[in-house]
């Protein structure tokens, strides 16, 4: 990690913005698992594919991966991108060990 980005700033603003976005997925989604499983005498009766198509719809009628990915140029905004000998920048450094998704098979 580069020195100076050992400690990262951002605006008031900026700050503000992002728990604010995180907010308001954090608390829908937690409202939506409350509507479903609190509405449930036995978490075993919860419709589970209402609660995805729910869940889906919730993502996609409000653009949540735009916004993640509105979130996530805020911070790596505060970040100094210089290279470093592995020809990486500190994200992709911390980032390259992550796994992600796949379609099952592949």
């Amino acid at each position: 990690m580069l020195p100076h980005n050992t400690s990262i700033a951002l605006t008031e603003d900026s700050a503000l913005s992002v728990l604010k976005e995180i907010e308001y997925m954090l608390i829908s989604l937690k409202n939506i698992a409350r509507h479903y499983y609190d509405n449930a005498d036995d978490p075993k009766d919860v419709d589970p594919i209402a609660y995805a198509i729910e869940t889906t719809r919730f993502i996609d009628e409000n653009d949540i991966v735009y916004k993640l990915a509105n979130m996530r140029e805020v911070i790596s905004d505060a970040f100094d991108d210089e290279r470093g000998d592995d020809d990486m920048d500190d994200i992709e450094r911390a980032m390259e060990h992550l796994v992600f998704w796949e379609k099952p098979g592949d």
